[in-house]
């Protein structure tokens, strides 16, 4: 539920982060324009995303897309998992933070996507309680 919520207004905001890697599509196209994938990263869903904004490409949510995905079977993967998306994204968000400074489809991501991105993903996870 929580991703579906976050999800809904990144797009509704025009500044989804992330394409989830196991049930993104992508238009070739778009996918040479931002450069493929890479693994400067640990998030390459989330890179790869980001340059799409870049490029000029328009990304939305399909809330009702269904993938099939191995889910991990252990805390130990779990905490595993959830520590490479977290670096990943603040990976990400670094590689791409020129796009604060940019202007039109990119600079509307680094002025409205990365700053949410920052509080919601990175900040406030990490907030004392």
């Amino acid at each position: 539920m929580g991703f579906n919520l976050d999800r809904r207004m990144y797009d509704l905001l025009n500044c989804l982060p992330t394409i989830p890697g196991a049930v993104g599509a992508f238009r070739a196209e778009a996918l040479r324009e931002a450069g493929m994938m890479s693994a400067d990263t640990l998030a390459e869903d989330t890179d790869i995303t980001m340059a799409l904004h870049r490029a000029g490409w328009e990304i939305r949510y399909a809330p009702d897309a269904l993938a099939w995905t191995e889910a991990p079977a252990t805390l130990r993967e779990l905490w595993r998992q959830r520590y490479r998306w977290s670096y990943g994204t603040m990976q990400a968000a670094w590689k791409h933070r020129h796009a604060l400074l940019e202007r039109g489809p990119a600079g509307h991501f680094g002025r409205v996507g990365l700053p949410l991105l920052a509080v919601f993903q990175i900040l406030t996870p990490c907030s004392p309680r």
